[in-house]
């Protein structure tokens, strides 16, 4: 619809009494024009809106909500009287669009919002004291209805006034209270981030603290040797443990090692003694792997059927040749939990070998000797094992049998 005027004589039909416009005002009259803009703004009050809108409320605000809503229903009484004065003067009251209707005005506060309500009642007394003061004098009447309305939304914006000035006092108040609290724990989580870096500075600087000059210096303690070391220390890698196991059996059987250094106790020339059973781990100990177990049952085994043997004090440097078994019940038994195929088939040879009469092998090398020789004698077909004996693998099986045929042959 546009904003000039209708032609004369044109009555438009089927046109709904209640049109909104979207222009300021269809009349050329200056006064109509205020009354519709008062109308307007009335019928949709900036008090009104706080309850069709969505603001953030507290139980607090309940004071200044029910002021609203004594705002709001004073505004409709002046909406209905200016209604009646605007058909005086020959009009049909058409509140138009919502004045504040590019406003984003949602989820404020209730004291936020009040004081846009409290701005716009403002607005609203200037604008009736304009129209008063350009209302005809031919119309008392009517003036004196639009004086009632001014002196009441007079008396609205003085009943408004405190109350809201209280609501934003008090939110002031909770807004710096809660920046406080924050600032406080802040400060507080800064302080304790400073106490505790001072600290951790001081216990640095009292571990890098150097001694007095002339005050006694600890005796430094003597550094570990390769024998002294535990194979069971956490943290260390298998092959570490293995190599620490090793020094210490050998130093327990007096073997030197080459390259190793020796504890103060191997150094010093003592007997060579096998190691009772109980100095050795405990095969039964829990937690270990069964190879482990295995391992350990053979060295006990061992240190119970070795012969005690004491060796002077020149034998520790210089190792003497092995003696070979004189009887079966001295070898090693085959029959041990733990060992692989092989090495059960070695230890049957060996057993076989010497219930026979024959040289068994060495146990450790011995030193070179001078090269003497002599007639073979011809092998004993028992004394070359037993091709079908079980846990061999293939090719000791197949050795044996080429080893029988040769005999044969032979």
């Amino acid at each position: 619809m546009s904003g000039a005027p209708l032609p004369a004589g044109f009555a438009p039909t089927n046109s709904p009494i209640d049109a909104v416009h979207l222009t300021s005002s269809i009349s050329p009259d200056a006064i109509r024009a205020r009354l519709d803009a008062l109308l307007t703004r009335t019928f949709y009050s900036g008090a009104g809106y706080v309850f069709e809108s969505d603001p953030h409320v507290v139980e607090e605000d309940d004071a200044l909500l029910q002021a609203f809503a004594k705002v709001r229903e004073g505004d409709r009484r002046h909406a209905h009287l200016l209604g009646t004065v605007i058909q005086n003067r020959g009009g049909v009251p058409q509140p138009g669009v919502f004045p504040w209707w590019d406003l984003d005005l949602n989820y404020l506060t209730v004291p936020t919002i009040g004081r846009f309500v409290l701005e716009s009642m403002r607005e609203e007394l200037g604008l009736f004291e304009v129209l008063l003061a350009a209302w005809p004098a031919n119309d008392p009447g009517s003036k004196a209805t639009l004086a009632w309305i001014h002196a009441d939304k007079v008396q609205q914006v003085a009943d408004l006034a405190p109350v809201m000035a209280e609501a934003l006092a008090r939110e002031a108040a909770t807004g710096k209270s809660a920046i406080e609290a924050v600032k406080k724990a802040r400060t507080a989580r800064l302080a304790k981030e400073k106490a505790a870096a001072e600290a951790a500075k001081k216990a640095k600087a009292a571990g890098a603290v150097k001694p007095v000059a002339g005050a006694a210096k600890p005796a430094a303690a003597p550094a570990p040797t390769a024998v002294d070391l535990d194979p069971n220390e956490p943290g260390i890698s298998k092959k570490e443990k293995g190599r620490r196991a090793v020094m210490r059996l050998r130093a327990q059987h007096g073997i030197v090692t080459p390259g190793a250094t020796a504890s103060p106790a191997a150094a010093a020339p003592v007997a060579a003694a096998a190691p009772a059973g109980g100095d050795l781990p405990d095969p039964n100990e829990p937690g270990i792997s069964p190879k482990e177990k295995a391992k350990r049952q053979m060295l006990k085994m061992r240190a119970a059927t070795a012969p005690v043997a004491t060796a002077p004090a020149a034998s520790v440097a210089a190792p003497t040749p092995a003696v070979a078994p004189a009887a079966g019940a001295e070898l090693l038994d085959p029959n041990e939990d733990g060992i692989s195929p092989k090495e059960k088939a070695k230890r049957q040879m060996l057993k076989m070998r010497a219930a026979a009469g024959a040289p068994a092998a060495a146990a450790a090398p011995a030193a070179p000797a001078p090269t003497v020789t002599t007639p073979s004698a011809a092998p004993v077909v028992e004394d070359l094992g037993d091709p079908d004996e079980p846990g061999l693998s293939p090719k000791e099986r197949a050795r044996r049998k080429v080893a029988r045929m040769r005999a044969q042959q032979n």
